[in-house]
């Protein structure tokens, strides 16, 4: 329980970085604007540092056992996910509000979607980790499906984008909540030990790190959706 609790910590200070930063970057609209019209070159070295700090947690395991390098590598990782997540907020909340001479005045005022994926994020993420505490099923076995079912989803976005279609970008959307949902409640599981396979209490790095994927990317299919973008 004390391995549980250390990871829902870290997964709970993780989250209020993102959503801190995500509401300075809608609410200090100098900076949002900023972020999308100047600073947009920052998606790529932010992307980059996502999946070097992601493969290195993950992939080498004294790295993510050793403090405080794996607390570093851990708040780098969230600080560029948080970047990305503002500056994809930003690019929902933002509406043109006026014309004058050939300029366009823009605002942060498309907030709706935002809270809206918020909200269902969290309703979302407390309903999957209750059923993964308390359900028989043991979802840990379940890695080589939840794997192939990944591909699938890959090669059915790949679609949509050769051929956009409204719809198919729906569905598309849908089945990733749908499967990261699933996600969530095989790491919970792993996290929890309540199947067949489960996390070392060193590996709580890895335990907050994954929990915190899973629901970004809830919110992210979920924003896809409700912004219609």
């Amino acid at each position: 329980m004390g391995f549980v609790r250390k990871v829902y910590i870290i997964l709970f200070v993780q989250l209020l970085i993102t959503t801190g930063f995500t509401m300075l970057a809608l609410s200090a609209e100098d900076f949002g604007m900023w972020m999308i019209f100047d600073g947009w070159w920052m998606i790529i070295p932010m992307i980059m540092l996502v999946l070097f700090t992601e493969i290195a947690l993950i992939c080498v395991p004294p790295l993510r056992r050793k403090v405080p390098m794996n607390y570093i590598l851990l708040l780098l990782f969230t600080l560029g996910e948080s970047w990305l997540v503002a500056y994809i907020c930003c690019q929902t909340a933002i509406v043109p509000i006026a014309y004058s001479f050939g300029s366009i005045t823009y605002s942060f005022s498309n907030l709706e979607p935002i809270f809206a994926a918020l909200a269902m994020t969290c309703m979302i993420t407390v309903a999957c980790t209750a059923y993964a505490c308390y359900t028989k099923t043991d979802f840990t076995v379940c890695g080589g499906a939840l794997w192939l079912l990944s591909m699938a989803l890959l090669m059915f976005g790949l679609m949509t984008l050769i051929f956009p279609s409204y719809v198919g970008f729906m569905i598309y959307s849908a089945l990733g909540v749908f499967l990261f949902g699933i996600y969530l409640i095989f790491d919970t599981q792993l996290i929890m030990g309540k199947g067949k396979y489960k996390l070392s209490i060193d590996d709580y790095i890895a335990g907050a790190l994954i929990l915190y994927a899973d629901i970004i990317t809830i919110f992210l299919y979920i924003l896809a959706m409700c912004g219609r973008r």
